[in-house]
């Protein structure tokens, strides 16, 4: 079959397999994945591991740092200082950066973790902040976050190139927030429901939100979490319809 186009598929790894058998099953239908750094989940050892698996699987490679909260894995977002926050990020990105380096790996992108994630999106202030502290590696990295958010515009006015994100796993909120998990119906499982917001959020068409509105979004990669219900299976049924439609998975070269 031809494919007319590629989607951009991203995946949250290292988080909760020790055994690795959930990315090896799960790289083969991803282009880029997000590797945690050890504040909510991950170690050494997971990032290395990882970090070859996406690289044997032409997975661009992210780092993916949190709140240092491995309790609530990073979804709650703490009283803490701006200097224990720098000292806990960087200590995720020292450790990332200095494992890719190891293993000659070339880290692509940065998208931080929960709650962190969703604040930066809302604070100009933090997203400066946060932005200052990847400007002391001195790399050329992206950066993945939502769009139209506060961390998107400071990135245009600081000249990082930004990834838009979208969910095809998650309900979204009419402002185009996501739906907490605690609320029943806000993680898909149903693979039609996966399968049309996948194809709306390619295709830029309106996205049917948990409130009933339509909300247009434009974005470059669509996120899947690994540790959503059946996320292996559905991913695989997921590339196969995608396939029917002309569609493939991007995936570099090396």
């Amino acid at each position: 079959m031809v494919l007319f186009s590629h989607i951009n598929i991203n995946c949250d790894l290292g988080e909760i397999d020790p055994t690795f058998h959930l990315e090896e099953m799960i790289l083969p239908y991803v282009s880029m994945c997000n590797i945690a750094c050890g504040g909510h989940a991950g170690n050494e050892t997971s990032l290395k591991s990882v970090m070859k698996l996406a690289y044997d699987n032409n997975v661009l490679i992210g780092l993916h740092p949190s709140y240092n909260d491995p309790a609530n894995f990073g979804r709650l977002s703490p009283t803490v200082t701006q200097e224990q926050l720098r000292d806990d990020v960087m200590r995720q990105l020292d450790k990332g950066f200095f494992i890719s380096e190891k293993g000659k790996y070339i880290i692509h992108h940065i998208k931080a973790h929960g709650a962190l994630y969703h604040d930066l999106s809302k604070s100009e202030k933090l997203s400066n902040f946060f932005l200052d502290l990847i400007d002391t590696y001195n790399l050329k990295v992206k950066i993945m976050g939502l769009p139209n958010s506060k961390l998107e515009l400071a990135c245009h006015q600081r000249d990082y190139n930004y990834i838009r994100e979208g969910f095809g796993d998650r309900a979204y909120r009419t402002d185009g927030s996501l739906v907490n998990r605690t609320i029943n119906g806000s993680v898909y499982d149903d693979i039609d429901k996966i399968t049309k917001q996948a194809i709306e959020l390619h295709n830029f068409k309106g996205v049917e939100t948990f409130d009933g509105d339509i909300i247009d979004l434009e974005i470059d990669s669509i996120c899947y979490h690994s540790d959503a219900p059946n996320s292996i299976e559905n991913l695989k049924k997921l590339q196969s319809r995608l396939k029917q439609m002309g569609i493939g998975i991007y995936k570099i070269s090396k």
